[in-house]
This record gives C-alpha cells, structure tokens and sequence, in this order.
C-alpha cells in the first residue's frame, strides 16, 4: 500500500500490554482448571482474582496512557460493543457444536469416526458456500439486516439441534447442521463489516486485534462451557456425578445435550432482542 501519512514515534503502552497478555492467560487458565475440578476450587477463585486485579491495572493504564495498546473509548459505541460479543457467541457455539455432535455421532448412534467426519462437513461446507455471497447480499440488503438474519437463522439451528435424539435421520441432523453453517455463513462479513466500519480508521489495527481475540474467546468459552453444560444435564438426568460418556444410560447424554442446546438458544435469542433493542434506542 502507498504510504499515505508520515508516523512518528510513539512511545509503546508496556504495561497495558503485559497486564493484558498475563490477563488473558489467568483468565483461560482459571477456566480451564475450573472445568476441570470445579468452579468453587481455590486455584479458580484465585485465577480469577488475579484476572480482576490484572484487568483494574489494564483499564486504570489505558486510561492514563498518552498511546495505549486498546483505545477504551472504542466500547462507547454500543453496536461496535455488540458486533464483538456477537462474534464471541457464535465461535462459541460452532466450538458447542464441534464437541457434542461428534460425541453423540460416535457414541450414542454408534457411528464410526470417518462417517462421523463426513456428517460434521455439512457444517463448514454451507459456510464455505455461503459467506462469500453474505458480502453481496449485505451491499443490496444493508449489513444489519443480513447480520440480524444470521443470528436468527443459528437460533433456528440451535433448535432444531436441541430436538436430536436417538430416532432422528442422519439427514436431520445434516439439515440442522446446515442451518448453523448457513447461519455462520451469513453472519460473518456483514459483523466484520460492521466492527470495522464503526472505528476511526487510525484504530484499524487495534479493532482488527480485538476481533481476533473475540474469536479466540469464543472458542475456548465454548470449549469449555460444552462440557459443563453437557455433564450438568447427563448428571441432572442421572441423579449422580459422571464425568465421562455414560455408557450405561444414552438416555442422560441426550438429555444433557438437548439442555446444552437450549440454553445457547436462550442465550442468542437474549442477545438478539437485546441487539434489536439497543439499535433502536440508539438509532
């Protein structure tokens, strides 16, 4: 690209980066740990402890910073605010559903890994197709309706996938995995449109950075929550704890990822109201 400004030197936000980067990794560290023996433990609270320290030194710097790492006041847009904890909901959830749906495939319908493999691509390759078409659909549509109609058509997934159960035809299964690529698809370029658009162009860099480590959130929450919620649902259907497939009762693992699915339904429809909500009252 052809330069177009002269830059000068600036001095470099230390602290805030570091405080940031140790930030993060408490903060995934506590949640892997607390997965693992419990969200009550004492290495958790403590993780999380540290996390909220970190982030008060990282908020109090970028503050006080002439140039720091992440402009603060970028949050005050409420739709850039939005577009990022969109993207967080939606990596999480393709990651719900990258854990669960190979799990009941194998498992509960007894299917080997290579058919299991094959069932799973009805996912990415309706995504494949459909997001570079999202951009043209946005340019005749507007970016939010296209963007609106993305989330609906995940929550529309969501539900259908929290319907599966032992009798449903693979060809179901496939459908609704369709409609969770078909949803991703869609949502993708009219929300990265819409981050980028809603920044100065001098903070390019920085939002392209926190777009990026929205989806790596998004990833390890739903990682993490897939298995929490799972279990939560299989142990409530038990009655007692489990911590692997149980074997003995495929019932309960239906039980708990039909639960898993009703929740993220929950929660998108959540956000979706709460987006529609905020874009009026700041429009």
């Amino acid at each position: 690209m052809p330069k177009t400004a002269n830059r000068q030197n600036q001095q470099i936000d230390y602290l805030g980066l570091v405080s940031f980067g140790i930030m993060m990794g408490t903060l995934f560290i506590g949640l892997l740990w607390g997965q693992e023996i419990g969200f009550a433990s004492l290495p958790f609270i403590l993780l999380m402890i540290v996390t909220i320290i970190l982030l008060t030194v990282f908020i109090f710097t970028e503050r006080c910073f002439k140039t720091p790492a992440v402009n603060l006041d970028l949050f005050r847009n409420v739709n850039f605010s939005l577009n990022l904890i969109a993207t967080i909901l939606v990596y999480a959830l393709n990651f719900v559903v990258n854990i669960i749906e190979p799990l009941y495939l194998q498992e509960n319908r007894l299917i080997s890994p290579e058919v299991t493999g094959l069932i799973m691509m009805s996912f990415p390759i309706i995504q494949i197709i459909i997001a570079p078409l999202a951009g043209t659909l946005s340019d005749h549509m507007g970016d939010w309706q296209v963007y609106i109609a993305g989330i609906i058509i995940l929550i529309i997934g969501q539900v259908g996938l929290a319907t599966v159960s032992h009798e449903t035809s693979i060809s179901t299964l496939c459908i609704w995995l369709g409609f969770i690529g078909l949803g991703n698809g869609i949502f993708q370029a009219p929300n990265n449109v819409m981050v980028m658009e809603a920044v100065p162009k001098s903070q390019l860099g920085v939002t392209s950075g926190l777009l990026g480590l929205s989806r790596n959130i998004g990833m390890t929450v739903g990682t993490i929550f897939s298995s929490v919620l799972l279990f939560a649902g299989i142990n409530h259907a038990l009655g007692y704890t489990v911590h692997n497939y149980p074997t003995h009762a495929p019932t309960a693992f239906i039980t708990g990822m039909q639960l898993t699915f009703i929740a993220t339904a929950i929660v998108f429809f959540i956000f979706l109201i709460g987006n529609i909500t905020a874009r009026i009252v700041h429009k």
